[in-house]
Order: C-alpha cells, then structure tokens, then sequence
C-alpha cells in the first residue's frame, strides 16, 4: 500500500486503518494484513510473516467503522488524467542509468497523478497549452518524489522563474511536445545553501497523438528531465532527475487515485 500524506484527515475507516498501520509514514513502502497488521517495508519480508501467519489470524476481521466515498476526489468529467513517474539518475558520459540506492523509496520511481479538466483538454486539443496546465505540471509535478525528505508542499508561484510548453502538428493526427522550465528550491534538503537556492532547468519532450474524429488524444505522453534536479540528502550530490507522463486510460483503481498535491484550488488560475 502507498500512503497519502492527509489521509489522517479524512476521519473515516480509510484514517483509522492506516494509523493502526503506523503512526507515520515517510515516503515508504508497507505490507500489511486485512487487519492493519504491519508485515514488513518489503514485499518478500512482508510475504514470508503472512505466509507463517495462523490461517485463523488471516481470517479476522476488525471493524473500522464506514467507508466515506464523498471524501474521494472524482477526476474531471471529460479531462485527461495522467500516470505520473519520477526517477533519479547517475550519468556516464551520454548513459543514464537509474540511481538506486539502500534506501527503500529509490528502488522504485515515485509515483503520482496529473489532472486535466475539460476545457484545458480541448485547449490542448486546438494546439494551445494553457498556462494553468504548464503552472500545474511545473509546481506540482516537478518536484523530487524520490527525496529521503519528501516535498510536503507544491512550488511557491515565485519559486517557478520561467516556463513555456508548446504542441506543433508533425502531421495529421500526430503533435510534438516541447518546452522548458526553470525553477528553484529554497529548503537544505534540496541542495540549496543558506542564502543561495539551488536552480534547475527542465527540458520537455514528447510525442501525443489525437483522433479528429473522434475528439479524443490517443496518447499523451512526455518527459521533463533536468541535469541536477535531484539532490541526495545521503551522500550530500546533484545528480539528473526525471519525470514522465503518461496518458491514462483509468481502467485500475490506482489510476483514478488522486494528485498528491490535490485540493479545492487545484484547477483555479494560480
């Protein structure tokens, strides 16, 4: 199971299962029973004490009380919904390999969700990308999920100091994906100094595909990648960071889970 940071808030059975869990999750990976019951930060350890688990204790059931579905956030009618992945990396020359480290939350990507309402998706559609689509993606998305930290917060609006994205027809049916950002991180645990914050810039890149016919984006899919957008807190060095978007079709659970940095004023002009 992944943790949402404000689940705790929420005050229905969804809250009291997880803080059965644990009090506190950072960035971390739990196994768990039916029952709360926490197993293990590893799939294989996790496996292994609920296969020596009773087959009495696996079938208990606890009573967390009612499921509040109103508290689920529903994606826009008609809007996009994207899959969102961010890894950090090491480079030899012109290579790039994955940075895995001992560190549970490197040995997988960090995982999120981007939205889209319905009147951004038909901008999108006439080759316009709306500002509040670029302002979205750069504050809410270019952030280093992958930190031991965390992000507990979107980008300020002042700490974003420039960035464009663009859609141009290649041919029928078939748009490129470019554009750029800038920002800056002003906590230590990004790699900032006292006085002086730490600057990236991103490069985005991608291809999408749209059925006239139909109306509808075949696919959607892009990268923003930076040289030093990543920060070990560990071994104190920058290292390049990236993050992908991928259109989803929404046909799992897990799709339809909402953006991390999700709230009343996420689709209002910032």
């Amino acid at each position: 199971m992944v943790l949402n940071g404000s689940v705790d808030k929420r005050g229905d059975m969804v809250s009291k299962f997880f803080k059965q869990v644990s009090r506190h999750f950072a960035n971390d990976m739990a196994v768990v029973s039916p029952n709360a019951e926490l197993l293990g930060h590893q799939p294989a350890d996790g496996l292994k004490k609920w296969k020596a688990m009773p087959a009495e204790q696996r079938k208990l059931m606890v009573d967390f009380g009612d499921y509040n579905e109103s508290l689920d956030p529903a994606p826009p009618a008609g809007g996009l919904r994207f899959n969102v992945f961010a890894r950090a990396f090491t480079r030899t020359g012109a290579a790039l390999e994955i940075y895995k480290t001992k560190v549970t939350r490197s040995l997988e990507a960090g995982r999120d969700h981007l939205w889209l309402n319905a009147a951004e998706a038909a901008a999108l559609a006439s080759l316009k990308v709306p500002d509040s689509v670029v302002d979205r993606i750069v504050r809410t998305c270019l952030v280093d999920l992958v930190r031991v930290g965390g992000n507990g917060n979107a980008r300020k609006a002042e700490d974003v100091l420039s960035r464009e994205m663009t859609l141009t027809a290649i041919e029928p049916g078939r748009l490129k994906i470019s554009g750029s950002a800038r920002v800056q991180a002003r906590d230590v645990g990004s790699g900032a100094t006292p006085g002086e914050p730490k600057k990236d810039e991103y490069r985005f890149s991608g291809e999408a595909g749209y059925d006239a016919v139909r109306k509808v984006f075949t696919r959607f899919d892009f990268v923003a990648f930076s040289e030093t957008g990543h920060y070990d807190e560990v071994a104190q060095k920058v290292l390049p960071f990236g993050v992908a978007f991928e259109l989803s079709a929404a046909e799992t659970p897990s799709d339809l889970l909402p953006p991390a940095f999700y709230s009343t004023a996420y689709f209002k002009e910032r």
